[in-house]
C-alpha cells in the first residue's frame, strides 16, 4: 500500500474514533494530563496528590499524602507553599530552589539538603539561619533577610523575580 493511501486510512481512522482529551482519576476542577488525586490544577502535567497547583510538571509525593499551594515547579515531591522549583524533595515555604530535600523555610537555594532557614545558600548540609553560606543568629537572619528583601523591592528586582 503506498504511502499516500496510509496517510488517508489514518485520518479517516483519526476523525472517526473519539480521542482522550486528558487522564485524569480521582480528580476535582484540574487542567492537564496525567492527573491523579488531585483537585485545583491548572496547566499539570505527570502529577498526584496535589492540592491547589499550577504549571506543573512531574510532580508527586513520596514522604507526604500531598503536595499543597505549589506553582511553577517541576520534577520535584513532597511540596508545600513552594514557589519556582526544581528537583527539590520534601519542601516547605521554599522559593527559586534547585537540587535540594528537606528543605524549609528558604530561597535562592542551591543543592542544600536538611537545612532550614537559608537565604541564597549553595551546597549545605544540616544547616540553619545562613545567608549567601554565613552563619547569623535566629533574629540576626530575621533582620538581614527582611532588609534585603526591601532593598530589592525598592530596585525593583524582587517583584520580578517573585512575580515575574
Amino acid at each position: 500500500m503506498p504511502r499516500a493511501e496510509i496517510d488517508t486510512e489514518v485520518e479517516r481512522l483519526r476523525k472517526s474514533h473519539p480521542h482522550v482529551a486528558s487522564r485524569q482519576y480521582q480528580t476535582e476542577n484540574c487542567f492537564g494530563d496525567n492527573i491523579q488525586n488531585s483537585r485545583d490544577c491548572f496547566g499539570c502535567f505527570n502529577a498526584k496528590n496535589i492540592h491547589s497547583g499550577a504549571w506543573l510538571h512531574d510532580i508527586y509525593t513520596a514522604y507526604g499524602d500531598k503536595c499543597e499551594d505549589v506553582f511553577d515547579c517541576y520534577f520535584s515531591v513532597d511540596l508545600h507553599s513552594c514557589y519556582e522549583c526544581i528537583q527539590v524533595g520534601d519542601g516547605w515555604n521554599s522559593n527559586f530552589c534547585h537540587y535540594c530535600e528537606h528543605l524549609h523555610d528558604s530561597e535562592f537555594c542551591e543543592g542544600c539538603f536538611n537545612s532550614k532557614y537559608l537565604f541564597g545558600c549553595a551546597f549545605t548540609n544540616r544547616r540553619e539561619y545562613l545567608i549567601l553560606n554565613k552563619q547569623y543568629t535566629k533574629d540576626a537572619w530575621h533582620k538581614e533577610v527582611a532588609e534585603i528583601r526591601e532593598g530589592l523591592k525598592k530596585s525593583g528586582n524582587y517583584d520580578w523575580l517573585v512575580f515575574g
